[in-house]
């Protein structure tokens, strides 16, 4: 798996509450996109595990941002209530492309 099809995979996954993918950060985003997601670049892992240069299993990991709406002052409950819900639909969606992604841990 490349970098690339990993982070357009993750991209793809259908996140209840999401009206906006994006498979890079936006330069911008308009609050009627709003909740978006969109990926960070990505980072990995691959140990040595052998003197003679065998490696391990090859780990990614990409933070996915969801923006779900602009910031405004008095409304930190609400904002959290939201925060969590779409943490909720994050792990769903996540739970459901497991095997499509190959991965076994978020």
């Amino acid at each position: 798996m490349t970098y690339t099809s990993f982070v357009n995979a993750l991209s793809a996954i259908t996140v209840a509450g999401v009206k906006r993918q994006y498979t890079a950060p936006p330069s911008q985003l308009s609050s009627a996109d709003l909740p978006a997601l969109h990926p960070q670049l990505p980072e990995h892992t691959q140990d040595v595990i052998s003197i003679s240069s065998n490696t391990g299993l090859f780990t990614a990991a990409c933070e996915l941002a969801i923006v779900i709406k602009a910031n405004q002052q008095g409304t930190a409950a609400a904002n959290f209530a939201e925060c969590l819900t779409m943490l909720d639909a994050l792990n769903s969606a996540l739970i459901d492309n497991t095997s499509a992604l190959s991965i076994d841990r978020w």
